[in-house]
């Protein structure tokens, strides 16, 4: 019912929380962060700068997948580098997505009503082809509903002629928030935006790139971002469902904000795992720049060195992965393991992974 909607209690929008309970959470999340933070103070700038980018890249290309888009990460990792520091004439989803999450982690400090319109702008430079008429750059003009893909309606969001109201108290609040970790208020922030549901489609985006503005103040500049979306994009429905149960009842959201918190802390920790697998990659392309490899195998070698590859190498696998021949795959692996670059797995000789001390 219409009436149980958390905007419709009179205490909206006065969240409260135990905050004992959030403390430990955040005192988790924050040490977390810490060995994060020392990790980045160990490697070169040039190294630093370069798996930052990379991190924005998998974030960009996460939160569109929460979506169902999908972008390509090295048209991502392009736009990154070149910076995007214009917005005239972009011309594809990638820059789109990555003029955003920059703007998010490295603009201005205040959010603005047309900051976040230039976001929707961004996100929809030639408007919606599913809805041609929904408004670009503004608010919705009608009421927003989300629905199942049996078209139940499992939320709907406030009348129209509030949502003004609604949003300028969520931007004072953002702004003007001080005495809130950053990691709870950004819990709190994208529980409220996606209660508020301003824009006919593109909140969830804009929503989550809230997260990363509130958190890049904590993150500092040696982090930028942590890998929130690239956790989220593997438990979706948790965050749904995170979303769906505090969208009714009591103003209390100490639930959420544990599990919100939690969340942070298995993105940080995801982060050191790709921040690991990025410092051994360059760790061997640097032991191994003498050594000559032919295609297939260099091939194969930026397979395993990709962070996202956990999946151990099988002569037959390698024979799909590089469209030649169980023999020549066999002669492949066998020149790498007298290198000394691959060995067998310890659960099977025909299986084949990268040697530790490369």
């Amino acid at each position: 019912m219409e009436e149980l909607y958390k905007y419709n209690h009179p205490d909206f929008p006065n969240f409260t929380y135990n905050k004992k309970a959030i403390l430990k959470e955040i005192l988790i999340a924050v040490r977390t962060l810490e060995v994060l933070k020392e990790k980045y103070r160990t490697i070169s700038l040039e190294q630093k700068n370069k798996i930052i980018n990379d991190m924005l890249a998998r974030e960009i290309i996460a939160t569109a997948k929460i979506e169902g888009q999908y972008l390509n990460e090295t048209d991502i990792q392009d736009s990154i580098r070149n910076n995007i520091v214009s917005t005239d004439n972009i011309q594809d989803n990638e820059e789109v997505n990555a003029k955003v999450l920059l703007d998010a982690v490295t603009g201005a400090t205040c959010m603005t009503r047309e900051r976040l319109f230039k976001w929707h702008r961004l996100y929809f430079p030639n408007g919606n082809s599913e809805d041609p008429t929904m408004p670009i750059g503004a608010y919705s003009d009608v009421r927003m509903e989300i629905r199942t893909s049996s078209g139940k309606v499992i939320y709907l969001a406030p009348p129209v002629d509030t949502i003004n109201t609604h949003m300028n108290k969520f931007l004072a609040w953002l702004n003007d928030e001080t005495g809130t970790h950053p990691f709870v208020k950004a819990g709190i922030a994208h529980l409220w935006f996606e209660l508020i549901h301003p824009f006919a489609d593109g909140n969830g985006r804009i929503g989550r790139s809230i997260i990363d503005y509130i958190l890049k103040n904590e993150l500092a500049s040696s982090v930028k971002t942590v890998a929130i979306s690239n956790y989220i994009v593997n438990f979706k429905n948790k965050y749904y469902s995170a979303l769906g149960q505090n969208s009714k009842g009591h103003m209390d959201v100490t639930e959420y904000l544990i599990w919100f918190i939690q969340t942070i802390d298995s993105a940080l920790k995801l982060s050191i795992t790709y921040l690991d697998g990025n410092i051994q990659k360059d760790e061997f392309w640097r032991q191994n720049a003498q050594m000559q490899f032919n295609k297939r195998q260099l091939k194969v070698l930026k397979k395993l060195l990709h962070p996202d590859f956990t999946a151990v190498i099988t002569k037959n696998r390698w024979s799909r992965m590089t469209s030649c021949s169980f023999e020549i795959a066999s002669q492949d692996i066998d020149d790498l393991l007298r290198k000394g670059v691959l060995r067998s797995s310890k659960n099977s000789q025909k299986k084949f992974i990268l040697h530790e001390n490369i």
